[in-house]
């Protein structure tokens, strides 16, 4: 730990501003000083343009996720994120698409392909339709000061393959901490 950084834990508060420069946290508690809720503490993305299909009707991984070592205690988590699809078939076809936060299901994926959230009309049969699938979520995640919190996606599909960064298109997460 560098003289600075000493400095500010010995005396027992960070600046929110101080949060913006480098800090060896390792084994310490960040107390943010009162009025800082809400604010942006870091910012991390996970990108692939690696090609992934599956024509499975259950979840499968995508190729996609991030991580992020959260710098305060408390604070949650906002995903952001564009997943590239490519959907070949019929005329009615849907994804689903759910959010994993390590192995737990923390949005979508409600259990019913063909009333999921992402329903996709190609006009006629043996055609292909490619679309971002976009998607916001805040979690409260539990966790202890130096944890490593891993976000990914995976999906399924109704009836035809489904492909995810077809001809190397990139999905990107972005995953926000925000102060308590």
């Amino acid at each position: 730990m560098s003289q600075t950084e000493a400095a500010l834990f010995k005396a027992g508060t960070v600046q929110a501003a101080d949060l913006a420069s480098t800090l060896d946290l390792s084994g310490k508690t960040v107390t943010l000083p009162s009025g800082t809720g809400g604010k942006i503490l870091q910012v991390v993305q996970g990108t692939t343009a690696t090609p992934t299909a599956t024509n499975s009707t259950t979840l499968v991984d995508t190729g996609l996720s991030a991580s992020i070592q959260p710098v305060a205690a408390g604070s949650s988590v906002i995903a952001i994120v564009n997943q590239s699809v490519r959907i070949w078939g019929g005329i009615y076809q849907n994804v689903a698409v759910a959010l994993l936060r390590g192995s737990t299901k923390v949005w979508g994926d409600n259990g019913s392909v063909s009333s999921n959230q992402y329903y996709n009309e190609t006009g006629s049969l043996n055609q292909y339709n490619f679309f971002y699938v976009a998607l916001n979520y805040e979690d409260s995640p539990t966790y202890t000061l130096g944890d490593t919190i891993t976000y990914k996606t995976q999906a399924r599909r109704s009836a035809n393959d489904v492909q995810f960064q077809y001809e190397n298109h990139q999905s990107t997460m972005i995953l926000l901490e925000v102060a308590a």
